[in-house]
């Protein structure tokens, strides 16, 4: 009977033992603000009904055995502050849809997964973003240079995919950056000199285990 709760604004479920699928219905509780369903045994894929709850801000599912592909509907939720689908098994791409969202301002996690290809230019609109983690993956090609533009971003966790070519310059960019860890991938080549000039805020800064 949960579906008959169309003006719900937050359904918080987290920490509990709960199986099973989650519900296509779910995409009826069209004014849910924030949806909170991590740490527990949901399967399967997640639905792409939810993209029709365009009121989201936070939806966190992280901590299932969720698998198949991240919705491309989620680009309809364009309210989406903070996203968390961290520690399941998801495969395939990151839709461009996702790294289109710039409303995203909290957080875009989507480590320890099963996701591959490379990551979006699109990142680029990401702009006031203050976390961005996708570590322990299976992204593979080259960062792209627009991630540079990302200039609020704070936290920013790349290890442990299979990344390769330069570290681009632009990531100058990041000057707020406090956090950077692009180790465990195949980059190579010279670190830019920029780096040193421009991280200002930095405390953690990891590159070991790459070429």
């Amino acid at each position: 009977n949960l579906e008959n709760l169309v003006n719900l604004d937050n359904l918080a479920m987290s920490q509990n033992m709960l199986t099973g699928r989650i519900p296509t219905f779910i995409g009826k509780l069209t004014r849910l603000e924030g949806l909170y369903l991590s740490g527990n045994k949901f399967i399967g894929e997640i639905p792409g009904s939810i993209g029709n709850i365009t009121h989201l801000s936070v939806l966190e599912m992280r901590g299932n055995v969720l698998d198949g592909s991240i919705p491309v509907s989620l680009g309809n939720c364009t309210r989406l502050q903070g996203l968390d689908l961290s520690h399941n098994r998801l495969t395939g791409v990151i839709p461009e849809e996702v790294f289109g969202l710039s409303s995203l301002t909290y957080n875009l996690n989507l480590a320890h997964n099963l996701l591959s290809g490379p990551l979006p230019s699109v990142v680029v609109k990401l702009k006031n973003l203050g976390s961005l983690d996708i570590s322990n993956n299976r992204l593979s090609g080259e960062l792209p240079v627009s991630i540079g533009d990302c200039q609020f971003l704070e936290f920013l966790s790349l290890q442990g995919n299979v990344l390769n070519g330069q570290i681009p310059e632009s990531l100058d960019g990041l000057m707020s950056i406090q956090l950077l860890d692009l180790s465990r991938n195949n980059f190579y080549g010279i670190i830019p000199q920029t780096l040193a000039s421009s991280f200002h805020y930095i405390l953690y800064l990891n590159l070991s285990f790459n070429f």
